[in-house]
């Protein structure tokens, strides 16, 4: 009997991707099925690829411009003590490490691949990880099939406008670290912008990177943000009261996922491989949306 899988409007496998799926584990033809040590050696390559990446990106901070700075100072300030430069002159260098140093955070701030709001990369560090991933990918004799999820938070402005922007923030934290669980070693999540997500699957076809983002929803999401919002309830803030007033009536803000999915067209130069699927994702992504909307109309206001 065949399984009957929980689809999205717009969302469907290639029928490449199935055949080439089932090239690769026909049983009955070893001529046409792949090696499994093979298979786990080249996963375990992409996603050493994935990881030394992101390890990479989130070894990179402040400190290393701190220091630099901070060595500067002190040179200012040893040559003041001996006597080289003058109080006039120290003060106009003092002044140049300070406004060099502002530019240095803010060209920082402006290249950083690292989300500000979630401990994930950004969509720069998505497009730079995926790019990699997908160039080492297309070189394999036998790529894998790589899917691309785009997730919007359906519900988030209501939390802005009811709760505000503080409880906001910490909603975008959460459900960053919720996905991030969620995956598989290897599979990248990053926090796009706004209240909108990310998610690169390796060796994962659609069908199959639409079923487990839809299993990620209707396990836990809506429940994991209530119990989130309730115990904002009991924090203090710095005017000593909580976060969220406790009156609230925080079933009347409902949040979930919506939903897109799309494959990578592995025919395609990896650039604009992404692009078209992260543009696919994004228009199955707002079909799910309406259908969330039709579904339960608190989501609409």
């Amino acid at each position: 009997m065949d399984q009957k899988t929980d689809t999205i409007p717009g969302v469907e496998t290639s029928q490449g991707s199935k055949d080439s799926n089932e090239r690769r584990s026909n049983p009955a033809n070893p001529d046409m099925s792949e090696n499994p040590e093979v298979s786990r050696d080249r996963n375990s390559a992409l996603k050493q690829i994935t990881d030394s990446f992101l390890d990479e990106l989130k070894a990179r901070s402040k400190d290393e411009i701190t220091q630099a700075s901070y060595s500067e100072v002190r040179t200012v300030f040893d040559l003041l003590k001996t006597g080289h430069i003058n109080e006039k002159t120290a003060i106009r260098t003092l002044g140049d490490i300070i406004s060099s140093l502002r530019q240095k955070n803010q060209q920082l701030k402006t290249n950083s691949m690292l989300s500000e709001k979630a401990d994930t990369i950004n969509s720069r560090g998505f497009y730079e990880v995926a790019k990699r991933v997908l160039d080492a990918n297309n070189k394999l004799e036998n790529p894998q099939p790589i899917s691309v999820a785009f997730v919007d938070l359906a519900g988030f402005k209501k939390v802005n406008d009811v709760l505000h922007h503080n409880i906001g923030d910490l909603v975008i934290r959460a459900v960053a670290d919720y996905l991030s669980v969620c995956v598989r070693k290897g599979d990248v999540v990053a926090h796009k912008q706004g209240d909108e997500y990310l998610i690169l699957f390796l060796n994962m076809n659609a069908q199959d990177a639409l079923t487990r983002m839809i299993g990620f929803r209707n396990n836990e999401t809506s429940q994991l943000m209530q119990d989130l919002l309730e115990i904002a309830k009991t924090v203090m803030g710095e005017d000593n009261k909580p976060l969220i007033d406790p009156a609230v009536d925080l079933a009347s803000i409902p949040i979930s996922m919506s939903i897109g999915v799309s494959q990578v067209k592995l025919t395609v130069p990896s650039g604009a491989a992404l692009e078209m699927a992260i543009n696919e994702a994004d228009t199955n992504m707002r079909k799910d949306n309406e259908a969330l909307k039709e579904k339960n109309p608190a989501f609409s206001r």
